[in-house]
């Protein structure tokens, strides 16, 4: 009960969202770098699962990625850790 409570406050909240800043700012507090650098790379993996990186793909990750303070160099980085895994 309490886990489909919460779903539906995250639904509710997704609904009247206007920026991926609302969900970023607390991950942005609270992760190491490692951390984000992880998600980023998970994100990237995600982006990969057909074969292929759209365009809107990649802009909402490079989005997350500056929302969450990482570095191009780091962004980067994810990017071809997550595309070497999946060669």
């Amino acid at each position: 009960q309490e886990c489909l409570s919460l779903i539906e406050i995250a639904e509710q909240e997704v609904d009247h969202s206007v920026s991926l800043y609302e969900f970023t700012q607390h991950l942005d507090k609270q992760l190491t770098i490692e951390a984000k650098c992880q998600l980023i790379t998970q994100l990237w993996r995600i982006s990969l699962a057909d074969n292929e990186i759209d365009r809107y793909e990649e802009h909402t990750i490079r989005k997350i990625a500056d929302l969450l303070h990482l570095r191009h160099s780091e962004f980067m980085q994810c990017k071809h850790e997550a595309v070497k895994a999946h060669e």
